[in-house]
Order: C-alpha cells, then structure tokens, then sequence
C-alpha cells in the first residue's frame, strides 16, 4: 500500500512538471494519491490501535495472519459468552 501511494505520488510530480499535461490528467492523479494517501493512513491506524505498534512492512501474509488471529480471538470470546449463558 505505501508503494502504491509513493508510485501515486511520483506521477503526480512528474505531471505536474510535464507541460503537455491536462488539467484533467492531473486532477486524476491527485485523486489516486489522495486515494492512496487515506487507504494507508486508515491501515496503519488500525494496526496501531489493534497491535498498539505499527510494524516495520505490511504485506498480504502479515495482514492475513493477523485477521486470522483476530477471527480465533473473537470465535474464543463467543465460545466464552455461550458458556456463560448456558450455566445460568
């Protein structure tokens, strides 16, 4: 994802310093970036808030462990909650 928004944010220079560039080829790639910019923001505050770290590089294998440890922590905790309603 930061890759994504660094590619995002270097063709943004790149047309903005290009003169035959239109205003609508640049308007498009400040909305990618911009795009870019809040998807990864929302990730890494997400992985703070839940891991109370951000880590180093976030990659699909990383961001797969991680919900599938979220998914058994969640399973444990309704498992708990079912226990607890059957013994009343």
């Amino acid at each position: 994802m930061r890759k994504k928004k660094s590619d995002s944010y270097s063709s943004l220079v790149q047309a903005n310093h290009d003169t035959d560039s239109t205003k609508h080829l640049i308007k498009e790639k400040k909305e990618l970036y911009r795009f870019w910019k809040k998807r990864t923001w929302i990730i890494e505050n997400l992985l703070i808030e839940i891991q109370g770290y951000f880590p180093e590089r976030i990659t699909d294998k990383y961001l797969n462990e991680l919900y599938s440890q979220c998914f058994k922590s969640s399973q444990k905790r309704s498992r708990e909650l079912l226990s607890r309603c059957v013994s009343l």
